[in-house]
Protein backbone atom coordinates (compact mmCIF):
# COMPACT_ATOMS: atom_id res chain seq x y z
CA UNK A 1 0.00 0.00 0.00
CA UNK A 2 1.57 3.35 -0.94
CA UNK A 3 2.48 5.66 1.88
CA UNK A 4 1.51 9.29 1.82
CA UNK A 5 -0.87 11.91 3.22
CA UNK A 6 -4.57 11.23 3.23
CA UNK A 7 -6.71 13.15 0.79
CA UNK A 8 -9.71 15.20 1.83
CA UNK A 9 -12.02 12.50 0.48
CA UNK A 10 -10.41 9.95 2.82
CA UNK A 11 -11.20 12.01 5.91
CA UNK A 12 -14.62 12.13 7.53
CA UNK A 13 -15.76 14.17 10.55
CA UNK A 14 -16.70 12.46 13.78
CA UNK A 15 -20.47 11.98 14.13
CA UNK A 16 -22.43 13.23 17.07
CA UNK A 17 -21.20 11.36 20.12
CA UNK A 18 -23.45 8.70 21.60
CA UNK A 19 -22.87 6.56 24.65
CA UNK A 20 -21.92 2.98 23.66
CA UNK A 21 -24.55 0.41 24.53
CA UNK A 22 -22.26 -1.60 26.79
CA UNK A 23 -20.77 1.34 28.66
CA UNK A 24 -22.09 1.68 32.24
CA UNK A 25 -23.97 4.82 33.16
CA UNK A 26 -21.81 7.25 35.11
CA UNK A 27 -23.01 8.94 38.27
CA UNK A 28 -23.36 12.77 38.19
CA UNK A 29 -20.39 13.35 40.50
CA UNK A 30 -18.19 11.12 38.32
CA UNK A 31 -18.61 13.40 35.30
CA UNK A 32 -16.62 16.52 34.48
CA UNK A 33 -19.79 18.62 34.47
CA UNK A 34 -20.78 17.34 37.91
CA UNK A 35 -17.38 18.11 39.37
CA UNK A 36 -17.24 21.58 37.83
CA UNK A 37 -20.69 22.37 39.22
CA UNK A 38 -19.56 21.02 42.60
CA UNK A 39 -16.55 23.37 42.55
CA UNK A 40 -18.85 26.22 41.54
CA UNK A 41 -21.15 25.36 44.44
CA UNK A 42 -18.18 25.46 46.83
CA UNK A 43 -17.15 28.88 45.53
CA UNK A 44 -20.71 30.19 45.98
CA UNK A 45 -21.08 28.62 49.40
CA UNK A 46 -19.58 31.60 51.34
CA UNK A 47 -21.90 34.00 49.50
CA UNK A 48 -24.92 31.83 50.23
CA UNK A 49 -23.87 31.40 53.87
CA UNK A 50 -23.35 35.15 54.39
CA UNK A 51 -26.65 35.97 52.68
CA UNK A 52 -28.45 33.31 54.69
CA UNK A 53 -26.99 34.71 57.92
CA UNK A 54 -28.05 38.25 56.99
CA UNK A 55 -31.51 37.04 56.00
CA UNK A 56 -31.95 35.19 59.30
CA UNK A 57 -30.70 38.23 61.24
CA UNK A 58 -33.06 40.52 59.33
CA UNK A 59 -35.95 38.10 59.85
CA UNK A 60 -35.24 37.99 63.60
CA UNK A 61 -35.06 41.77 63.70
CA UNK A 62 -38.39 42.15 61.88
CA UNK A 63 -39.95 39.53 64.15
CA UNK A 64 -38.75 41.40 67.25
CA UNK A 65 -40.11 44.63 65.79
CA UNK A 66 -43.48 42.98 65.16
CA UNK A 67 -43.52 41.61 68.73
CA UNK A 68 -42.65 45.02 70.10
CA UNK A 69 -45.43 46.60 68.05
CA UNK A 70 -47.96 44.05 69.30
CA UNK A 71 -46.96 44.56 72.92
CA UNK A 72 -47.10 48.30 72.48
CA UNK A 73 -50.59 48.06 71.00
CA UNK A 74 -51.88 45.90 73.83
CA UNK A 75 -50.22 48.06 76.49
CA UNK A 76 -51.71 51.17 74.92
CA UNK A 77 -55.16 49.56 75.10
CA UNK A 78 -54.56 48.41 78.65
CA UNK A 79 -53.39 51.91 79.59
CA UNK A 80 -56.64 53.43 78.40
CA UNK A 81 -58.56 50.71 80.23
CA UNK A 82 -56.61 51.37 83.42
CA UNK A 83 -57.76 54.96 83.19
CA UNK A 84 -61.33 53.68 83.04
CA UNK A 85 -60.71 51.47 86.06
CA UNK A 86 -59.20 54.43 87.88
CA UNK A 87 -62.43 56.29 87.15
CA UNK A 88 -64.35 53.38 88.66
CA UNK A 89 -62.17 53.52 91.77
CA UNK A 90 -62.79 57.25 92.18
CA UNK A 91 -66.53 56.71 91.71
CA UNK A 92 -66.66 54.02 94.38
CA UNK A 93 -64.48 56.14 96.67
CA UNK A 94 -66.97 59.01 96.36
CA UNK A 95 -69.92 56.67 96.99
CA UNK A 96 -68.19 55.07 99.99
CA UNK A 97 -67.65 58.48 101.59
CA UNK A 98 -71.15 59.79 100.89
CA UNK A 99 -73.03 60.51 104.22
CA UNK A 100 -76.14 58.81 102.86
CA UNK A 101 -74.20 55.61 102.35
CA UNK A 102 -72.35 55.73 105.71
CA UNK A 103 -75.63 55.99 107.63
CA UNK A 104 -76.69 52.70 105.95
CA UNK A 105 -80.24 54.03 105.55
CA UNK A 106 -81.61 51.53 103.04
CA UNK A 107 -84.30 53.57 101.26
CA UNK A 108 -82.23 56.75 101.09
CA UNK A 109 -79.17 54.78 100.00
CA UNK A 110 -81.11 53.01 97.23
CA UNK A 111 -82.52 56.31 96.00
CA UNK A 112 -79.02 57.79 96.00
CA UNK A 113 -77.58 54.99 93.98
CA UNK A 114 -80.45 54.81 91.49
CA UNK A 115 -80.26 58.54 90.96
CA UNK A 116 -76.58 58.21 90.11
CA UNK A 117 -76.96 55.29 87.67
CA UNK A 118 -78.53 57.13 84.68
CA UNK A 119 -75.60 59.52 84.57
CA UNK A 120 -73.19 56.59 84.25
CA UNK A 121 -74.83 55.19 81.11
CA UNK A 122 -74.35 51.49 80.38
CA UNK A 123 -71.03 51.18 82.15
CA UNK A 124 -72.50 49.48 85.19
CA UNK A 125 -75.16 46.86 85.34
CA UNK A 126 -75.68 47.51 89.07
CA UNK A 127 -74.23 49.29 92.16
CA UNK A 128 -74.80 48.15 95.72
CA UNK A 129 -73.84 48.53 99.38
CA UNK A 130 -73.21 45.60 101.72
CA UNK A 131 -72.75 45.94 105.49
CA UNK A 132 -69.79 44.52 107.41
CA UNK A 133 -71.48 41.10 107.55
CA UNK A 134 -72.01 41.01 103.78
CA UNK A 135 -75.77 41.60 103.80
CA UNK A 136 -77.16 43.90 101.10
CA UNK A 137 -78.19 47.29 102.45
CA UNK A 138 -79.22 48.87 99.16
CA UNK A 139 -78.85 48.21 95.43
CA UNK A 140 -79.85 49.56 92.04
CA UNK A 141 -81.21 46.09 91.21
CA UNK A 142 -83.62 44.03 93.25
CA UNK A 143 -81.65 41.51 95.33
CA UNK A 144 -82.76 38.68 97.59
CA UNK A 145 -82.62 40.09 101.16
CA UNK A 146 -81.18 36.86 102.45
CA UNK A 147 -78.21 37.02 100.01
CA UNK A 148 -74.82 37.65 101.62
CA UNK A 149 -71.56 38.70 99.96
CA UNK A 150 -69.15 37.97 102.79
CA UNK A 151 -67.96 34.83 100.94
CA UNK A 152 -67.18 36.73 97.76
CA UNK A 153 -63.55 37.35 96.92
CA UNK A 154 -64.03 41.02 96.05
CA UNK A 155 -65.74 41.57 99.42
CA UNK A 156 -63.04 39.86 101.46
CA UNK A 157 -60.23 41.60 99.57
CA UNK A 158 -61.80 45.08 100.06
CA UNK A 159 -62.40 44.29 103.75
CA UNK A 160 -58.93 42.92 104.37
CA UNK A 161 -56.93 45.43 102.34
CA UNK A 162 -59.14 48.43 103.06
CA UNK A 163 -58.54 49.44 99.47
CA UNK A 164 -60.02 49.27 95.98
CA UNK A 165 -60.46 45.74 94.65
CA UNK A 166 -61.33 44.29 91.27
CA UNK A 167 -62.86 40.83 90.96
CA UNK A 168 -62.95 38.19 88.24
CA UNK A 169 -65.18 38.10 85.21
CA UNK A 170 -68.45 36.45 86.28
CA UNK A 171 -72.05 36.36 85.22
CA UNK A 172 -74.12 38.98 87.04
CA UNK A 173 -76.84 37.58 89.30
CA UNK A 174 -79.34 40.29 88.46
CA UNK A 175 -78.40 41.23 84.89
CA UNK A 176 -77.25 37.83 83.63
CA UNK A 177 -74.46 39.59 81.72
CA UNK A 178 -70.68 39.09 81.99
CA UNK A 179 -69.43 41.59 84.52
CA UNK A 180 -66.36 42.47 86.55
CA UNK A 181 -67.05 43.27 90.21
CA UNK A 182 -65.26 46.33 91.60
CA UNK A 183 -65.41 47.12 95.34
CA UNK A 184 -64.29 49.75 97.83
CA UNK A 185 -64.47 49.55 101.66
CA UNK A 186 -66.75 51.92 103.62
CA UNK A 187 -64.96 53.16 106.75
CA UNK A 188 -66.57 55.43 109.36
CA UNK A 189 -64.20 56.95 111.93
CA UNK A 190 -61.69 54.19 111.29
CA UNK A 191 -64.21 51.42 111.66
CA UNK A 192 -65.10 49.07 108.77
CA UNK A 193 -68.84 49.34 108.20
CA UNK A 194 -69.34 47.80 104.79
CA UNK A 195 -68.35 47.57 101.10
CA UNK A 196 -69.58 49.52 98.09
CA UNK A 197 -69.60 47.39 94.93
CA UNK A 198 -70.25 47.95 91.24
CA UNK A 199 -70.69 45.44 88.41
CA UNK A 200 -68.80 46.73 85.33
CA UNK A 201 -70.21 45.54 82.02
CA UNK A 202 -67.62 43.54 80.05
CA UNK A 203 -69.33 44.65 76.84
CA UNK A 204 -68.71 48.25 77.78
CA UNK A 205 -65.08 47.53 78.68
CA UNK A 206 -64.60 45.86 75.31
CA UNK A 207 -66.19 48.82 73.50
CA UNK A 208 -63.90 51.15 75.43
CA UNK A 209 -60.78 49.58 73.91
CA UNK A 210 -62.47 48.30 70.68
CA UNK A 211 -60.57 46.55 67.85
CA UNK A 212 -57.42 48.38 66.81
CA UNK A 213 -55.40 48.09 63.63
CA UNK A 214 -51.78 47.23 64.33
CA UNK A 215 -48.83 47.18 61.95
CA UNK A 216 -49.89 45.09 58.99
CA UNK A 217 -52.80 43.21 60.59
CA UNK A 218 -55.96 43.71 62.67
CA UNK A 219 -55.53 43.19 66.43
CA UNK A 220 -58.55 42.20 68.48
CA UNK A 221 -58.45 43.34 72.12
CA UNK A 222 -60.40 41.40 74.74
CA UNK A 223 -60.06 40.02 78.28
CA UNK A 224 -58.92 36.89 80.09
CA UNK A 225 -59.75 35.87 83.62
CA UNK A 226 -57.37 34.41 86.19
CA UNK A 227 -58.11 30.85 85.01
CA UNK A 228 -56.85 31.49 81.49
CA UNK A 229 -60.28 31.65 79.89
CA UNK A 230 -60.36 34.28 77.13
CA UNK A 231 -63.72 36.06 76.97
CA UNK A 232 -64.99 37.77 73.84
CA UNK A 233 -68.33 39.57 74.22
CA UNK A 234 -69.05 39.28 70.49
CA UNK A 235 -70.85 35.94 70.10
CA UNK A 236 -70.51 35.88 66.32
CA UNK A 237 -69.09 32.59 65.06
CA UNK A 238 -66.27 34.29 63.21
CA UNK A 239 -65.35 36.30 66.30
CA UNK A 240 -65.51 33.21 68.53
CA UNK A 241 -63.11 31.47 66.16
CA UNK A 242 -60.42 33.92 67.29
CA UNK A 243 -60.40 32.41 70.77
CA UNK A 244 -57.69 29.86 71.59
CA UNK A 245 -58.66 26.20 71.34
CA UNK A 246 -57.10 25.61 74.78
CA UNK A 247 -56.87 27.82 77.84
CA UNK A 248 -53.85 30.09 78.06
CA UNK A 249 -51.41 30.13 80.96
CA UNK A 250 -51.92 33.30 83.06
CA UNK A 251 -48.44 32.90 84.57
CA UNK A 252 -47.02 34.03 81.22
CA UNK A 253 -48.67 37.44 81.52
CA UNK A 254 -46.97 40.82 81.42
CA UNK A 255 -46.12 41.22 77.75
CA UNK A 256 -45.86 37.50 77.05
CA UNK A 257 -46.56 36.31 73.50
CA UNK A 258 -48.19 32.91 73.21
CA UNK A 259 -48.54 31.07 69.91
CA UNK A 260 -51.60 28.82 69.87
CA UNK A 261 -54.19 27.41 67.52
CA UNK A 262 -57.49 29.24 67.34
CA UNK A 263 -60.88 27.57 67.46
CA UNK A 264 -61.22 28.18 63.73
CA UNK A 265 -58.11 26.06 63.09
CA UNK A 266 -55.81 28.96 62.19
CA UNK A 267 -52.60 29.73 64.12
CA UNK A 268 -52.75 32.95 66.10
CA UNK A 269 -50.68 35.14 68.39
CA UNK A 270 -51.98 36.00 71.89
CA UNK A 271 -50.34 38.92 73.75
CA UNK A 272 -51.12 39.04 77.48
CA UNK A 273 -51.07 42.13 79.71
CA UNK A 274 -52.18 42.06 83.34
CA UNK A 275 -54.70 44.72 84.25
CA UNK A 276 -55.34 44.30 87.96
CA UNK A 277 -53.76 41.77 90.33
CA UNK A 278 -54.04 38.22 88.94
CA UNK A 279 -57.75 38.30 88.23
CA UNK A 280 -58.07 40.25 85.00
CA UNK A 281 -55.85 40.35 81.92
CA UNK A 282 -56.03 42.10 78.64
CA UNK A 283 -55.43 39.92 75.57
CA UNK A 284 -54.43 41.05 72.09
CA UNK A 285 -55.26 38.54 69.33
CA UNK A 286 -53.52 38.72 65.95
CA UNK A 287 -52.89 36.30 63.05
CA UNK A 288 -49.65 34.32 63.23
CA UNK A 289 -48.34 35.94 60.06
CA UNK A 290 -48.30 39.21 61.97
CA UNK A 291 -45.01 38.01 63.41
CA UNK A 292 -43.73 35.75 60.66
CA UNK A 293 -45.17 37.39 57.55
CA UNK A 294 -42.84 40.37 57.54
CA UNK A 295 -39.95 38.19 58.73
CA UNK A 296 -40.48 35.82 55.83
CA UNK A 297 -40.77 38.73 53.43
CA UNK A 298 -37.46 40.11 54.66
CA UNK A 299 -35.90 36.65 54.52
CA UNK A 300 -37.12 36.12 50.97
CA UNK A 301 -36.13 39.62 49.87
CA UNK A 302 -32.50 38.89 50.76
CA UNK A 303 -32.19 35.18 49.97
CA UNK A 304 -34.32 34.72 46.84
CA UNK A 305 -32.29 37.09 44.61
CA UNK A 306 -29.06 35.39 45.66
CA UNK A 307 -30.54 31.96 44.96
CA UNK A 308 -31.73 33.16 41.56
CA UNK A 309 -28.27 34.51 40.81
CA UNK A 310 -26.67 31.21 41.85
CA UNK A 311 -29.18 29.18 39.81
CA UNK A 312 -28.64 31.35 36.74
CA UNK A 313 -24.87 31.10 37.27
CA UNK A 314 -25.12 27.31 37.49
CA UNK A 315 -27.23 27.21 34.32
CA UNK A 316 -24.91 29.50 32.38
CA UNK A 317 -21.78 27.66 33.55
CA UNK A 318 -23.40 24.28 32.89
CA UNK A 319 -24.41 25.23 29.35
CA UNK A 320 -21.03 26.85 28.74
CA UNK A 321 -19.15 23.82 30.03
CA UNK A 322 -21.28 21.52 27.90
CA UNK A 323 -20.80 23.51 24.70
CA UNK A 324 -17.16 24.45 25.27
CA UNK A 325 -15.77 21.32 26.93
CA UNK A 326 -18.10 18.35 27.28
CA UNK A 327 -19.48 18.31 23.74
CA UNK A 328 -15.99 18.53 22.14
CA UNK A 329 -14.73 15.86 24.55
CA UNK A 330 -17.58 13.59 23.50
CA UNK A 331 -16.56 14.12 19.87
CA UNK A 332 -12.97 13.23 20.81
CA UNK A 333 -14.23 10.10 22.59
CA UNK A 334 -16.12 9.04 19.46
CA UNK A 335 -12.98 9.57 17.38
CA UNK A 336 -10.91 7.52 19.84
CA UNK A 337 -13.42 4.65 19.57
CA UNK A 338 -13.03 4.79 15.80
CA UNK A 339 -9.23 4.77 16.10
CA UNK A 340 -9.46 1.81 18.46
CA UNK A 341 -11.53 0.00 15.84
CA UNK A 342 -8.85 0.76 13.23
CA UNK A 343 -10.62 3.60 11.40
CA UNK A 344 -8.14 6.50 11.25
CA UNK A 345 -10.11 8.51 8.69
CA UNK A 346 -12.29 10.13 11.36
CA UNK A 347 -11.44 13.65 12.50
CA UNK A 348 -12.94 15.29 15.61
CA UNK A 349 -14.91 18.44 14.81
CA UNK A 350 -15.24 20.53 18.03
CA UNK A 351 -17.56 23.10 16.39
CA UNK A 352 -17.66 26.38 18.33
CA UNK A 353 -15.29 25.20 21.02
CA UNK A 354 -12.45 27.45 22.28
CA UNK A 355 -9.18 27.69 20.34
CA UNK A 356 -7.44 25.34 22.76
CA UNK A 357 -9.94 22.60 21.90
CA UNK A 358 -9.40 23.25 18.18
CA UNK A 359 -5.64 22.95 18.72
CA UNK A 360 -6.23 19.64 20.46
CA UNK A 361 -8.43 18.50 17.54
CA UNK A 362 -5.64 19.41 15.14
CA UNK A 363 -3.17 17.36 17.14
CA UNK A 364 -5.64 14.47 17.12
CA UNK A 365 -5.74 14.66 13.32
CA UNK A 366 -1.94 14.63 13.08
CA UNK A 367 -1.82 11.71 15.48
CA UNK A 368 -4.36 9.79 13.40
CA UNK A 369 -2.36 10.40 10.20
CA UNK A 370 0.86 9.29 11.90
CA UNK A 371 -0.82 6.14 13.24
CA UNK A 372 -2.36 5.39 9.83
CA UNK A 373 1.03 5.69 8.14
CA UNK A 374 2.63 3.47 10.78
CA UNK A 375 -0.20 0.96 10.37
CA UNK A 376 0.44 0.83 6.63
CA UNK A 377 4.15 0.27 7.21
CA UNK A 378 3.41 -2.47 9.71
CA UNK A 379 0.98 -4.10 7.30
CA UNK A 380 3.67 -4.19 4.61
CA UNK A 381 6.19 -5.62 7.07
CA UNK A 382 3.71 -8.26 8.27
CA UNK A 383 2.73 -9.13 4.70
CA UNK A 384 6.42 -9.52 3.82
CA UNK A 385 6.99 -11.65 6.93
CA UNK A 386 3.98 -13.84 6.15
CA UNK A 387 5.22 -14.31 2.61
CA UNK A 388 8.64 -15.36 3.89
CA UNK A 389 7.13 -17.78 6.43
CA UNK A 390 4.81 -19.23 3.78
CA UNK A 391 7.77 -19.69 1.48
CA UNK A 392 9.66 -21.39 4.29
CA UNK A 393 6.78 -23.79 4.94
CA UNK A 394 6.49 -24.45 1.22
CA UNK A 395 10.18 -25.30 0.96
CA UNK A 396 10.03 -27.38 4.16
CA UNK A 397 7.10 -29.29 2.66
CA UNK A 398 9.01 -29.90 -0.53
CA UNK A 399 12.09 -30.96 1.39
CA UNK A 400 10.06 -33.33 3.55
CA UNK A 401 8.48 -34.87 0.48
CA UNK A 402 11.94 -35.26 -1.00
CA UNK A 403 13.09 -36.97 2.21
CA UNK A 404 10.02 -39.23 2.07
CA UNK A 405 10.85 -40.12 -1.53
CA UNK A 406 14.43 -40.93 -0.55
CA UNK A 407 13.18 -43.08 2.31
CA UNK A 408 10.81 -44.84 -0.10
CA UNK A 409 13.66 -45.53 -2.55
CA UNK A 410 15.86 -46.79 0.22
CA UNK A 411 13.10 -49.05 1.54
CA UNK A 412 12.81 -50.61 -1.93
CA UNK A 413 16.51 -51.47 -2.02
CA UNK A 414 16.85 -53.14 1.39
CA UNK A 415 16.27 -56.89 1.74
CA UNK A 416 15.37 -57.02 5.43
CA UNK A 417 11.62 -56.80 6.07
CA UNK A 418 12.22 -55.19 9.45
CA UNK A 419 14.47 -52.51 7.96
CA UNK A 420 12.00 -51.92 5.14
CA UNK A 421 9.13 -51.48 7.61
CA UNK A 422 11.20 -49.09 9.72
CA UNK A 423 11.98 -46.98 6.66
CA UNK A 424 8.30 -46.99 5.64
CA UNK A 425 7.26 -45.89 9.14
CA UNK A 426 9.75 -43.05 9.03
CA UNK A 427 8.46 -42.12 5.56
CA UNK A 428 4.88 -41.94 6.81
CA UNK A 429 5.90 -39.73 9.74
CA UNK A 430 7.78 -37.43 7.42
CA UNK A 431 4.77 -37.27 5.11
CA UNK A 432 2.50 -36.32 8.02
CA UNK A 433 4.81 -33.42 8.79
CA UNK A 434 4.73 -32.53 5.09
CA UNK A 435 0.95 -32.36 5.15
CA UNK A 436 1.12 -30.04 8.15
CA UNK A 437 3.52 -27.66 6.43
CA UNK A 438 1.28 -27.76 3.35
CA UNK A 439 -1.59 -26.41 5.51
CA UNK A 440 0.65 -23.76 7.07
CA UNK A 441 1.72 -22.69 3.58
CA UNK A 442 -1.87 -22.44 2.32
CA UNK A 443 -3.29 -20.61 5.37
CA UNK A 444 -2.88 -16.90 6.13
CA UNK A 445 -2.36 -17.74 9.81
CA UNK A 446 1.08 -19.34 10.08
CA UNK A 447 0.85 -19.89 13.82
CA UNK A 448 -2.40 -21.91 14.01
CA UNK A 449 -3.74 -24.92 12.11
CA UNK A 450 -7.29 -25.92 11.16
CA UNK A 451 -7.05 -29.40 12.70
CA UNK A 452 -10.14 -30.76 10.93
CA UNK A 453 -8.84 -30.09 7.42
CA UNK A 454 -5.34 -31.13 8.43
CA UNK A 455 -6.49 -34.53 9.71
CA UNK A 456 -8.68 -35.09 6.66
CA UNK A 457 -5.72 -34.47 4.33
CA UNK A 458 -3.52 -36.61 6.56
CA UNK A 459 -5.98 -39.52 6.34
CA UNK A 460 -5.98 -39.19 2.55
CA UNK A 461 -2.18 -39.24 2.64
CA UNK A 462 -2.13 -42.30 4.89
CA UNK A 463 -4.72 -44.05 2.71
CA UNK A 464 -2.53 -43.52 -0.33
CA UNK A 465 0.61 -44.65 1.42
CA UNK A 466 -0.90 -48.12 2.03
CA UNK A 467 -2.60 -48.74 -1.31
CA UNK A 468 0.33 -50.56 -2.86
CA UNK A 469 0.96 -52.82 0.14
CA UNK A 470 -2.59 -53.64 1.11
CA UNK A 471 -4.50 -53.46 -2.19
CA UNK A 472 -6.76 -50.72 -0.85
CA UNK A 473 -8.66 -53.29 1.23
CA UNK A 474 -8.42 -51.03 4.30
CA UNK A 475 -10.64 -47.96 4.21
CA UNK A 476 -9.83 -44.88 6.34
CA UNK A 477 -12.63 -42.47 7.33
CA UNK A 478 -12.10 -39.09 9.00
CA UNK A 479 -14.73 -37.01 10.84
CA UNK A 480 -13.67 -33.89 12.79
CA UNK A 481 -15.35 -31.06 14.64
CA UNK A 482 -14.02 -27.56 13.92
CA UNK A 483 -10.87 -26.94 15.95
CA UNK A 484 -8.01 -24.44 15.68
CA UNK A 485 -4.78 -25.40 17.47
CA UNK A 486 -1.25 -24.00 17.59
CA UNK A 487 1.22 -25.62 15.19
CA UNK A 488 3.04 -27.51 17.98
CA UNK A 489 -0.19 -29.21 19.18
CA UNK A 490 -1.30 -29.95 15.59
CA UNK A 491 2.03 -31.76 14.94
CA UNK A 492 1.46 -33.92 18.02
CA UNK A 493 -2.07 -34.84 16.89
CA UNK A 494 -0.85 -35.64 13.36
CA UNK A 495 1.91 -37.94 14.60
CA UNK A 496 -0.49 -39.73 16.97
CA UNK A 497 -2.94 -40.34 14.10
CA UNK A 498 -0.08 -41.54 11.88
CA UNK A 499 1.19 -43.99 14.49
CA UNK A 500 -2.27 -45.32 15.37
CA UNK A 501 -3.35 -45.76 11.74
CA UNK A 502 0.00 -47.44 10.91
CA UNK A 503 -0.39 -49.87 13.81
CA UNK A 504 -3.94 -50.68 12.75
CA UNK A 505 -2.99 -51.38 9.11
CA UNK A 506 -0.09 -53.59 10.20
CA UNK A 507 -1.69 -55.67 12.94
CA UNK A 508 -5.51 -55.40 12.86
CA UNK A 509 -6.08 -56.90 9.41
CA UNK A 510 -3.80 -59.94 8.88
CA UNK A 511 -3.74 -61.86 5.56
CA UNK A 512 -6.28 -60.64 3.05
CA UNK A 513 -8.72 -59.34 5.70
CA UNK A 514 -10.42 -56.05 4.81
CA UNK A 515 -11.77 -53.46 7.21
CA UNK A 516 -11.99 -49.81 8.09
CA UNK A 517 -10.33 -47.32 10.39
CA UNK A 518 -12.37 -44.40 11.82
CA UNK A 519 -10.56 -41.22 12.86
CA UNK A 520 -12.81 -38.92 14.92
CA UNK A 521 -12.12 -35.61 16.61
CA UNK A 522 -14.81 -34.47 19.07
CA UNK A 523 -14.82 -31.02 20.68
CA UNK A 524 -17.01 -30.48 23.79
CA UNK A 525 -16.44 -26.99 25.18
CA UNK A 526 -12.97 -27.14 26.77
CA UNK A 527 -12.47 -30.93 26.25
CA UNK A 528 -11.15 -32.52 23.02
CA UNK A 529 -11.20 -36.27 22.33
CA UNK A 530 -9.25 -37.88 19.46
CA UNK A 531 -10.28 -41.45 18.62
CA UNK A 532 -8.63 -43.86 16.12
CA UNK A 533 -10.71 -47.08 15.98
CA UNK A 534 -10.48 -50.11 13.71
CA UNK A 535 -12.84 -53.09 13.30
CA UNK A 536 -10.01 -55.61 12.97
CA UNK A 537 -9.19 -58.71 15.00
CA UNK A 538 -8.22 -56.67 18.05
CA UNK A 539 -4.82 -56.60 19.70
CA UNK A 540 -3.30 -59.93 20.68
CA UNK A 541 -0.26 -58.43 22.25
CA UNK A 542 2.08 -60.11 19.76
CA UNK A 543 4.12 -57.50 17.90
CA UNK A 544 1.48 -54.74 18.37
CA UNK A 545 3.18 -51.55 19.66
CA UNK A 546 -0.11 -50.39 21.13
CA UNK A 547 0.22 -53.19 23.68
CA UNK A 548 3.82 -54.23 23.73
CA UNK A 549 5.25 -50.83 24.69
CA UNK A 550 7.30 -50.41 21.53
CA UNK A 551 8.49 -47.24 19.86
CA UNK A 552 5.01 -46.39 18.50
CA UNK A 553 3.37 -46.66 21.92
CA UNK A 554 6.13 -44.65 23.56
CA UNK A 555 5.91 -42.01 20.84
CA UNK A 556 2.11 -41.66 21.21
CA UNK A 557 2.33 -41.39 25.00
CA UNK A 558 4.99 -38.71 24.72
CA UNK A 559 2.93 -36.77 22.19
CA UNK A 560 -0.18 -37.07 24.44
CA UNK A 561 1.87 -35.70 27.33
CA UNK A 562 2.92 -32.80 25.11
CA UNK A 563 -0.80 -31.98 24.79
CA UNK A 564 -1.19 -32.27 28.58
CA UNK A 565 -3.61 -35.10 27.86
CA UNK A 566 -3.96 -38.82 28.52
CA UNK A 567 -3.59 -41.77 26.12
CA UNK A 568 -5.72 -44.89 26.51
CA UNK A 569 -6.18 -48.06 24.41
CA UNK A 570 -9.47 -49.99 24.33
CA UNK A 571 -10.23 -53.42 22.84
CA UNK A 572 -13.92 -53.77 22.06
CA UNK A 573 -14.72 -55.07 18.59
CA UNK A 574 -11.28 -54.02 17.44
CA UNK A 575 -8.76 -51.61 18.87
CA UNK A 576 -9.39 -47.98 19.77
CA UNK A 577 -6.70 -45.47 20.67
CA UNK A 578 -8.12 -42.46 22.56
CA UNK A 579 -6.36 -39.21 23.43
CA UNK A 580 -8.23 -36.79 25.71
CA UNK A 581 -6.92 -33.28 26.42
CA UNK A 582 -8.11 -29.80 27.39
CA UNK A 583 -8.01 -26.52 25.47
CA UNK A 584 -8.13 -22.96 26.81
CA UNK A 585 -10.79 -20.29 26.33
CA UNK A 586 -8.95 -18.53 23.49
CA UNK A 587 -8.71 -21.77 21.51
CA UNK A 588 -12.45 -22.37 22.04
CA UNK A 589 -13.30 -18.94 20.63
CA UNK A 590 -11.01 -19.44 17.61
CA UNK A 591 -12.56 -22.85 16.97
CA UNK A 592 -16.13 -21.53 17.19
CA UNK A 593 -15.24 -18.80 14.70
CA UNK A 594 -14.60 -21.42 11.97
CA UNK A 595 -17.84 -23.39 12.63
CA UNK A 596 -19.98 -21.47 10.06
CA UNK A 597 -17.32 -22.02 7.40
CA UNK A 598 -17.10 -25.71 8.31
CA UNK A 599 -20.89 -26.11 8.06
CA UNK A 600 -20.93 -24.48 4.61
Amino acid sequence: MPEGPQTQSDVRPAPEAKRPAGEPKRLPWDTLRGRLLFVLALTNLPLIAITLGLAIERAEYDREQAERALRSEVRQASGSLKEVIEGVRQLLFAVANAPTVKTKDGPRCAAYLKGMLPRLGNRYSSIWLADSDGRVVCSTQSVDPKMRFDDREWFREARDTRDFSLGKIVEGLASGQQVVSASYPVVDEGKFVGVVGAALSVNWLASAVTTRTGPGAAITITFMDGKGEVILPDKDQRAQGLLPAKRLDPTQARGAIIEAMGRDGHPRIYVLERLFADDLYMVGIAPANTLYGRALEAFSALLVPVILIVVVTFAVVGIGVYRSVLQPLAVFAEAVRAYRAGDFTMRPNPGRAPSEIHDLASQFGKMARAIAQRERRLERVIAHRDALIAEIHHRVKNNLQMVASLLSLQAGRVRSDEAREALNSARRRVLSLSVLHKHLFERDDVENVDVGKFLEDLCVQLRGSHVGSYDARIRIFCECDPLILPTRDAIALGLIVTEAVTNATKYAFPGKRSGKIDVRLLVREERVTLSIKDDGIGATGEGDPALSGGLGRSLMEGLAGQLSGALSVRHEEGTEVVVDFQIDRVTQLKSKAVEPAAEE
